[in-house]
């Protein structure tokens, strides 16, 4: 009787053991998973939703384009910019549209060239302009990525929620530049990539310690059943 018991008692032990052991390991699983889940959502909310609102084709052709109704997911300063791939030399390239190195050459252009590239903007929210300008306003402003070479034609500040609508027109004809493929971009300004690093890294190091508790459960998990198993494998084998 008392041989049974015990049996007994032993049987309701394990099987609670194995219990706890499961969860442990469903904890585990679902903790890595969540993690995963944030941190992805987070990485596509900042490249798709906040960083480029807006990117499409452009011909640069004289006349006027109109984006697509486009909404602000941050209060921040966004800039208006013509992108090009560098499919042509570079100094070309930057001539052609309007790209400075420097005070002295607002152009970066020969004697007796001019910048291909020349367009004003106006930018709508709600049916009214709330902003506008050109490229002559920022003369010479933008920059260069690996790939890309980027001219800046005007800038402002957005507000989260709300809706707008870009016209640009492109007062000379820059259809040369068609090789480059040109896309017209309104991307937010550099500040916000700064700040961005900063909650970035407060949420890569939040996502590492969810990721290792969640590993360390699921390892635990494992050392645990493997060291219940021993004990039955060894009276398995004196039997």
């Amino acid at each position: 009787m008392i041989v049974n018991g015990l049996e007994v008692v032993e049987e309701r032990l394990l099987r609670s053991f194995m219990k706890r052991l499961f969860g442990q390991t469903q904890t585990g699983i679902i903790i890595i998973a969540v993690g995963l889940l944030f941190y992805g959502t987070w990485i596509l909310w900042n490249v798709l939703l906040v960083g480029h609102p807006v990117s499409m084709p452009v011909s640069l052709a004289v006349g006027n384009v109109r984006t697509p109704e486009f909404r602000l997911n941050v209060n921040r300063y966004f800039i208006v910019e013509v992108v090009a791939k560098k499919h042509l030399p570079l100094d070309i390239l930057d001539c052609m549209m309007g790209i400075s190195t420097g005070p002295l050459d607002p152009n970066n252009c020969k004697e007796g060239e001019v910048p291909l590239l020349q367009a004003s903007w106006t930018l709508w929210s709600d049916g009214r302009i709330v902003n506008q300008g050109s490229s002559e306003d920022d003369k010479g402003s933008g920059g260069w990525t690996q790939d890309e070479v980027e001219r800046d034609i005007g800038v402002f500040r957005g507000e989260h929620g709300r809706k707008y609508v870009l016209d640009v027109t492109f007062t000379k004809d820059g259809r040369a530049l068609a090789v480059t493929d040109p896309h017209l971009e309104v991307e937010v300004a550099g500040s916000y990539y700064e700040d961005e690093m900063v909650e970035d890294y407060v949420l890569s190091l939040l996502f590492f310690v969810i990721e290792t508790l969640g590993v360390f459960l699921l390892i635990s998990s494992y050392i645990k059943r493997k060291r219940n198993r021993m004990p039955d494998e060894g009276s398995a084998r004196s039997q």
